[in-house]
């Protein structure tokens, strides 16, 4: 479906994007900033696997995840207003996890365990990294990866269920046959 030359373009220019992102971090802690970078890391890579798959079915369902985690998010946090730790509004529930857990809970339900365990620690992390800095504290978190799981979970369908071949000696071709 699509050409070499156009998945090498489309891979280097979002390996350019998440290498500049902590560029645009202000002065913080080692682990905010890679918290602040595996966020966004997380649906980034999701994107590529689903791509280099072909899979534009997947594609479509990340897409749909991440806009109803984002959504669902906002919506929370405007509705809350939570004080964060450090001071400042909208601490719940954290954008980084939702966004993290979103890519991550994709992963894992698209194509399985082999993607989504080390996607879910990533993630994990990135929800440690927020308490780290006191940015949020763990009740905030756990919103974040709640709201994010549950997105992939109303969008994602697993890939297997996709690829199955068709038989042509099932019950109902046998008897078209006759």
């Amino acid at each position: 479906m699509y050409s070499l030359k156009s998945k090498s373009i489309l891979i280097s220019l979002l390996i350019g994007i998440i290498s500049l992102s902590p560029l645009s971090a202000r002065k913080r802690s080692t682990t905010e900033t890679a918290g602040d970078v595996i966020q966004i890391t997380i649906p980034v890579t999701a994107l590529l696997i689903a791509f280099g798959k072909d899979d534009t079915q997947g594609m479509k369902q990340l897409f749909y995840s991440v806009a109803a985690s984002t959504a669902v998010t906002w919506g929370l946090k405007l509705a809350v207003n939570k004080k964060r730790p450090k001071g400042g509004k909208y601490s719940f529930p954290s954008g980084h996890t939702s966004l993290a857990f979103s890519g991550a809970s994709f992963l894992g339900m698209r194509y399985g365990c082999a993607y989504g365990i080390p996607a879910v620690g990533a993630a994990s992390y990135v929800g440690y990294s927020r308490t780290h800095a006191k940015r949020h504290d763990w009740a905030d978190v756990i919103g974040g990866a709640v709201v994010g799981g549950l997105s992939s979970y109303v969008f994602t369908t697993s890939y297997a269920e996709h690829k199955k071949p068709e038989n042509p000696d099932t019950v109902d071709n046998f008897a078209a046959k006759k």
